[in-house]
């Protein structure tokens, strides 16, 4: 499906297999056109995705060396330090390839790293106009075995843009 740039979208998913339904297309189509990818992810789903990318065919290698594919770091940080951060990774992604930029934060990474759900939406919130003003698409996938129904609707209230589309794309 063709996204708008600076579309803050979600989706949701219940098992293993599910995180990679919505997540694993989105990337390899970005990167099989050439486009930068940029996860915020954990070492245990860095892998999940990688093994997943590779059988479906992306050369996963090739593009972590060539810089088509790379990861913010999921060290503890605030709100404004982890907007600081995905914007200069943004930046140099489109100092090296032409946009548009696709990037993938799962969002039980971005708990630990930011240290509570009440930060995770507060990151959500000011993201929103980050994005908007920048040749990226956001994909924030939510585990619902892991959140609670309170976080689940916020994150509903906080993705509007998922909402031009059919949203039972979004959910595995």
């Amino acid at each position: 499906m063709a996204v708008a740039l600076g579309s803050h979208l979600v989706s949701f998913y219940s098992s293993d297999a599910g995180r990679l339904r919505v997540a694993v297309p989105f990337l390899r189509d970005g990167l099989m056109a050439g486009q930068a990818c940029l996860m915020f992810v954990t070492a245990h789903l860095r892998e999940l995705y990688l093994k997943a990318l590779s059988g479906e065919r992306v050369g996963v290698d090739a593009a972590m060396s060539t810089g088509l594919l790379t990861f913010m770091s999921t060290r503890q940080e605030s709100v404004a330090g982890w907007i600081a951060d995905f914007e200069r990774h943004v930046e140099a992604a489109l100092r090296d390839h032409p946009g548009p930029v696709r990037f993938l934060g799962e969002t039980v990474t971005a708990v630990s790293s930011l240290q509570s759900v009440k930060e995770l939406l507060t990151l959500e919130e000011e993201l929103a106009p980050v994005v908007r003003r920048l040749p990226v698409v956001m994909l924030c996938p939510y585990d619902v075995r892991t959140f609670d129904g309170f976080t689940i609707v916020e994150a509903l209230k906080l993705h509007f843009d998922t909402y031009s589309y059919q949203l039972a794309y979004f959910l595995s």
